[in-house]
């Protein structure tokens, strides 16, 4: 299992296997601090952990720690604050915890075992329960290395990933014995007990009410300056750097926290050769310009989708609709030869920097009037307007269905379909959508951490972290007045003086095209997908006419339709480069 990870963690690896519990970490350093030394997994022999942690809000641990009288030096490794952390707390160590994390603790007196995945489940944890033996990992990879585990395929998931790219929920994979540990939830395994516990839950954070619009800003400021340090690794560092304010915005911290500006370095993904309006590359190369930081860049359109899928470095643990891998792989090792094992991402940030959309008006639903003219008067006096109160909502009708929602593919076998009720799932999938009526209610949707799967799904030793999901920041915007929030004015208030007038200046729009569906269109697709068998839960004749009608425009107000045939090739593809899959293919 841990040889199945050294290409994630080749830093070294640990052991211990005693009585009936053998734990295993293989380990990555991505920085030069102290609590990145390869940390103990016992300090006293009778509680054991393997992580795969980065714990935040150190300072305020470590205080509640020592006031129990214990002696810790202010690096101690990650993995060793979670040990002092439950001889201090025991189960309730969750609630003292901020950052990324998922880990097993192995309580050998009380004969216990604790797995545990952070907040957003940015980590990963994977377990599966075969032969009376409970199997866990941080990297999916490790359980296909354990000859136990059945490997056949979960036809509900193979289903839900030809109209999602995904699971609804979090908890499957595309193997019926192998499973995912939700976000903050842990596990408790005790003799022959295996419960799980959800430990938090999203809620919009507690109204924060300051009388000036600037100490909004400033709490704001101090709060994200923390969440993008904490992730700082010490050394060179990664930036996923668009030319919006979300990404721009954490170059800026980083490039002035960071000890020299050559140790940060901007990575860009344009479309612009095939969408001429695409000028995120221009608004990126001022930001990167200003900041005094190289940009590094590559056009999506110098790629065919799909290419080199079925090469061994493409071959992935699960299948993933990710058609550009081939430079996503080259963007990692890009990122190894300039040093850096940190990428911070701007994902996120549109979702928790959104405005209630119906904050003001619910008031008034119910019948909350004194509550409403408070707040309608603080909105006036920070912004001396009423637009953002969202009173025209009262009135206005819900549209029945977004013009964006395509209709369900029929090139999914209809006895496939009926066996695992995909019409139902793709029912569900978009009424969650259309329920979530504001940024911050996406933060709640099953599947957010979908995007952690896609950007780690290689096996390579780079680390994506989120500044916008730190648990402090969410909490704090989701308590502020809608007015700060509305075209993130409180981000481009904090950073006017760090960031070119110009991105500053810029409205929030979408993304320019449906680049995919270009590509898609004009057949920039690598020769390997025709060659390659579509998954035999799908009509091939079916799907290839819905192909030709789609290249002729039809779907083209929906951006998902490009994905619903990139999907389908995408499983095609992992089917057939995939031994382990390949044995079971005929199963489903």
């Amino acid at each position: 299992m841990l040889g199945a990870m050294h290409g994630r963690a080749p830093d070294g690896e640990q052991m211990f296997d005693e009585g009936p519990v053998a734990l295993g970490q293989s380990f990555l350093r991505t920085g030069t601090s102290g609590a990145e030394r390869e940390n103990a997994l016992t300090l006293d022999r009778k509680v054991w952990v393997v992580a795969d942690a980065r714990i935040d809000g150190r300072r305020e641990l470590l205080q509640e720690l020592r006031s129990r009288g214990l002696s810790l030096e202010e690096d101690v490794p990650h993995g060793e604050l979670l040990l002092h952390a439950y001889a201090a707390f025991g189960e309730d160590l969750v609630h003292h915890l901020i950052g990324d994390f998922a880990f097993a603790l192995w309580d050998a007196p009380k004969r216990k075992l604790l797995c545990v995945r952070d907040h957003f489940g940015v980590r990963p944890f994977y377990y599966a329960m075969t032969g009376g033996r409970l199997y866990f990992a941080s990297d999916i990879a490790g359980l296909l290395a354990v000859d136990e585990i059945p490997q056949s395929l979960d036809e509900q998931a193979m289903g839900e990933f030809l109209l999602l790219g995904m699971s609804l929920e979090p908890e499957r994979t595309i193997f019926k014995a192998i499973h995912c540990l939700a976000p903050a939830c842990m596990m408790v395994i005790s003799g022959a007990n295996m419960t799980t516990k959800v430990f938090w839950r999203l809620e919009r954070g507690a109204e924060q009410r300051y009388r000036r619009r600037e100490e909004y800003v400033k709490r704001f400021r101090e709060i994200f300056d923390q969440a993008v340090i904490d992730r700082l690794p010490g050394g060179p560092v990664a930036l996923q750097l668009s030319g919006g304010m979300d990404s721009t915005s954490i170059a800026a911290v980083a490039a002035k926290a960071a000890v020299s500006t050559r140790l940060v370095r901007g990575y860009h993904l344009t479309s612009e050769r095939f969408v001429p309006d695409d000028h995120e590359r221009g608004y990126a190369q001022q930001a990167a310009d200003h900041l005094g930081i190289e940009l590094v860049w590559q056009d999506l359109g110098d790629t065919p989708l799909f290419a080199h899928a079925l090469e061994p470095r493409l071959r992935t643990a699960q299948p993933m609709p990710a058609p550009h891998l081939a430079m996503h792989a080259e963007t990692l090792e890009r990122i190894r030869q300039g040093g850096a094992r940190v990428w911070l991402s701007g994902y996120m940030g549109d979702a928790v920097l959104s405005s209630q959309a119906h904050y003001y008006t619910d008031l008034l639903r119910r019948y909350r009037l004194a509550k409403f003219v408070r707040e309608a008067a603080h909105h006036w006096r920070l912004s001396h307007s009423v637009r953002g109160l969202g009173l025209r909502t009262v009135v206005r009708r819900r549209a029945e269905s977004p013009a964006w929602k395509p209709p369900m593919p029929d090139w999914i076998d209809p006895e496939f379909a009926r066996k695992n009720d995909l019409p139902a799932v793709w029912q569900r999938f978009w009424e969650a959508h259309e329920n979530s009526v504001d940024g911050f209610e996406q933060l709640r949707l099953a599947w957010i951490g979908h995007q952690f799967r896609a950007s780690e799904v290689l096996p390579s030793a780079v680390v994506v972290r989120y500044p916008f999901l730190d648990l402090r920041l969410v909490e704090f915007l989701g308590g502020v007045p809608n007015c700060l929030l509305t075209q993130k004015q409180i981000l481009r208030e904090a950073m006017r003086m760090d960031l070119p007038p110009a991105i500053l200046a810029r409205p929030k729009t979408g993304l320019a095209g449906d680049f995919v569906r270009t590509m898609v269109t004009n057949g920039i697709i690598d020769p390997c997908v025709w060659s390659t068998a579509l998954p035999s839960v799908m009509l091939p004749e079916r799907f290839y006419q819905a192909l030709v009608k789609y290249r002729e425009g039809e779907g083209a107000g929906s951006t998902w339709s490009s994905w619903l045939f990139v999907q389908s090739f995408a499983l095609g593809l992992w089917l057939a480069n995939n031994a382990i899959a390949r044995k079971d293919v005929s199963d489903v």
